[in-house]
């Protein structure tokens, strides 16, 4: 096995964590806007982040990516970009998934949390802003994690367009050396390690309880079993979540 063709795969990470990274940072922006403007429409009761979800988690990501590339950017007078075109759908398509992961946060948490913000003179608002969707990206970073990973592998459906990542290198290896098995092989273990490695860094860091509010010990109270922690569950997560993310909004209101 020669290291230079192996250094000429591995370098085209670089785009596969560009496009994933870029992605995901946007996406989880634009979900966070839909559901605040989902839950603004009183009338809406979360039918505009299902109909989302519903329509980019249904389409194919090569057909959103094909899409963005041959009709959105010509249509828009900006010169075609693969990477930008990939960032663009991929960030439409992981919008939908987070938007879903949530939302589905938001409603198993606790209705007091709402009432509780309401008590301390907050409006619809500045609750959701303050202390419904940060408590809800925290308690969901294992699955938004989950998803950072898949949409790393998804990402190598952008040589379609001509990404040279790190699947579209080993494309090339193949027909330089004839030896397909060998380097398709390769490049899917370096895929395989480092979206693995994403999930495992996860899930180490919500055991030691790094996670603010995602480790089992924060939501039992002492004396309670794993089995039966019910309403104390409940109650420490309204005090610590009450106290984690509304601390530094009643000191502002305070001075």
């Amino acid at each position: 096995m020669d290291l230079g063709y192996f250094l000429f795969i591995v370098s085209g990470l670089k785009y596969n964590s560009l496009i994933a990274a870029t992605s995901f940072v946007t996406g989880l922006a634009l979900a966070i806007a839909i559901i605040l403007v989902d839950e603004a429409v009183t009338k809406a009761r979360g039918r505009i982040t299902r109909f989302y979800s519903y329509v980019f988690t249904g389409i194919p990501p090569l057909v959103i990516i094909s899409i963005m590339y041959w009709l959105v950017l010509p249509s828009l007078g900006v010169r075609s970009n693969p990477v930008i075109a990939a960032i663009m759908a991929f960030s439409l398509r992981t919008s939908a998934f987070q938007a879903m992961i949530l939302k589905s946060t938001i409603n198993s948490l606790d209705e007091s949390q709402v009432q509780g913000g309401l008590s301390l003179g907050l409006n619809i608002r500045e609750v959701y802003t303050y202390l419904v969707i940060p408590q809800a990206v925290v308690l969901s970073i294992p699955s938004l994690t989950n998803e950072l990973a898949s949409l790393l592998k998804e990402s190598t459906q952008a040589l379609a367009i001509g990404v040279l990542d790190t699947l579209a290198r080993a494309r090339y290896v193949t027909i330089a050396t004839g030896y397909s098995l060998l380097w398709l092989g390769i490049t899917g273990i370096i895929m395989y390690l480092l979206s693995n490695s994403l999930v495992l860094t996860a899930r180490y860091l919500q055991r030691k309880g790094l996670f603010p509010g995602t480790s089992r010990d924060l939501l039992t109270s002492p004396g309670t079993s794993e089995k039966n922690y019910g309403e104390g569950a409940k109650q420490n997560r309204l005090k610590g979540g009450l106290l984690m993310f509304m601390a530094p909004r009643i000191k502002r209101q305070s001075l």
